[in-house]
């Protein structure tokens, strides 16, 4: 009878023992998977750059947003929206991905290897289309820190407004070593409107400007609007459409669509917003 007792308490412990380290594992799974939220950028070449914006778990799914430019800056596999166009399966060290391209190429494959404080990154297929995701790529989670913008837009002079597009590069841009909005890092202050401080947000790493205006308060992005770019990315193109800006001294914004055609703009329509109390952009219909 006592070695019977003697297995049973055996038993009993060994049971809640392996619990444990299950239940270890689980945890340490969880944690795990939560550290790979967030941006991973590559450093291996400064001239055509990729990084992965991890921003959503959901079981063993991860989802997010890579940007690859490549050519020295001449092709931009990016977007400025929050645009997932990866999807992840997590099987332990390994994420089996599929992702599209944001010139629309469609059905890539890769998979990412996960080794210590590393994310290496290998297309196993290539999308249908045009794709500038690299063949091969080592990550690490970006050390950028968030912006305080705030203490940023305390801390710089504003312009004086009217502004016009034209007129851009009189001013001297302010870099900053945050993280920007949508990874955007120079930026010029405009006046306050009532309570909400306004700036000009640049992207200058393509063929073509990205200009964003953005309204902020308590430290919080209240709205967004791109007021300056491109549409369709390509400079050799003799068809393109553009879009130019200016902000007069009451912070009515006007937006203007121009077409090239045979080297010349043509202005093909006028669109105008103004700020209102929320600090949304509201277009003005005349």
């Amino acid at each position: 009878m006592k070695i019977i007792n003697v297995y049973i308490s055996l038993f009993i412990i060994l049971f809640f023992s392996s619990c444990k380290k299950i239940n270890a594992q689980k945890d340490n799974s969880l944690r795990y998977k939560s550290e790979l939220l967030g941006e991973w950028e590559s450093k291996e070449n400064l001239d055509n750059t990729f990084s992965i914006n991890f921003g959503k778990i959901k079981g063993d799914s991860i989802f997010g947003q890579y940007c690859a430019v490549a050519r020295e800056g001449r092709k931009i596999d990016c977007d400025t929206d929050e645009i997932f166009n990866i999807k992840g399966i997590i099987k332990d060290n390994i994420i089996e991905i599929s992702f599209t391209s944001f010139f629309n190429a469609k059905n890539g494959k890769a998979k990412i290897i996960i080794t210590d404080s590393l994310l290496r990154w290998v297309i196993t297929k290539y999308p249908e289309g045009e794709s500038y995701a690299p063949k091969e790529s080592t990550l690490t989670k970006s050390e950028k820190k968030e912006l305080n913008f705030y203490s940023l837009l305390n801390d710089t002079p504003s312009i004086i407004l009217p502004i016009n597009y034209s007129e851009l590069d009189k001013f001297q841009w302010n870099e900053s070593n945050y993280k920007l909005f949508e990874n955007m890092d120079l930026f010029l202050r405009l006046p306050n409107y009532n309570d909400f401080k306004i700036a000009i947000l640049l992207n200058d790493n393509g063929d073509d400007e990205i200009y964003k205006l953005i309204t902020i308060k308590n430290n919080n992005i209240i709205d967004s609007k791109d007021i300056g770019y491109a549409i369709d990315n390509y400079p050799e193109s003799n068809f393109r459409e553009l879009v130019q800006f200016s902000i007069d001294k009451n912070f009515i914004i006007t937006l203007f669509f121009k077409q090239l055609k045979q080297n010349k703009l043509i202005l093909k329509k006028i669109k105008k917003y103004k700020i209102n109390n929320s600090g949304k952009f509201e277009e003005v219909k005349e």
